[in-house]
């Protein structure tokens, strides 16, 4: 005879309910940074490349409800990046590296999130993928003074979420159970890899 189900009954569960999940594409253009004295003098033909070394997403740094209300809120993130510039020179037969410098900079994102009056609401934001360039040199000086700068754009894809903790009635048939673990691919340990001991005299 078959073995029968557990009864199901009903549970309270509490989990997060997301009433926001979106995406954005945030342009960081104007970056500039004047390039550092190991930089100059600039090689007479040169390219640059700039890669993204670290980037996060944290907050909010600010909610402020909409007026008039209509339940939502702008919801203020904050986005720390460092990229790292690369200076060839290309007035070799192979470029060679001219030059390397990193910069660190911070901006902000604003998106319009669920905010229930009285609620205190969970957001979140994590930056999904990103790119880095095109990166110019720029001369800012004036007149015989020159004052070189690295100006790049950096596009970030940001998904954000506001979120809310929620009781559920769910209809279950009992807790979770742990199960063994399926093996590791590959040669096993024997362990003892020989007997230990050599055999025993039975008397």
């Amino acid at each position: 005879m078959a073995s029968e189900l557990p009864t199901p009954v009903i549970e309270c569960i509490e989990a997060l309910k997301v009433f926001n999940n979106c995406t954005d594409v945030v342009n960081v253009s104007g970056l500039c940074e004047p390039l550092p004295m190991n930089c100059m003098p600039l090689p007479a033909s040169y390219t640059v490349s700039c890669s993204v070394a670290s980037a996060t997403c944290s907050g909010p740094v600010a909610v402020v409800p909409h007026s008039p209300s209509d339940g939502k809120a702008n919801v203020t993130f904050r986005i720390d990046f460092t990229i790292d510039l690369v200076i060839y020179d290309t007035t070799t037969t192979k470029p060679t590296t001219h030059c390397s410098f990193p910069v660190s900079s911070t901006i902000t994102e604003t998106v319009s999130l669920i905010a229930p009056a009285g609620f205190s609401m969970l957001y979140q934001c994590s930056i999904l993928s990103y790119t880095c360039g095109p990166c110019i040199i720029a001369n800012f000086g004036v007149g015989p003074m020159p004052m070189y700068n690295a100006c790049c754009e950096i596009e970030f894809c940001l998904e954000f979420q506001a979120k809310f903790p929620v009781k559920l009635l769910v209809w279950t048939s009992g807790y979770c159970e742990t199960c063994p673990c399926d093996p590791k691919q590959g040669p096993q340990l024997v362990c003892p890899p020989t007997p230990l001991y050599p055999p025993q005299p039975t008397s």
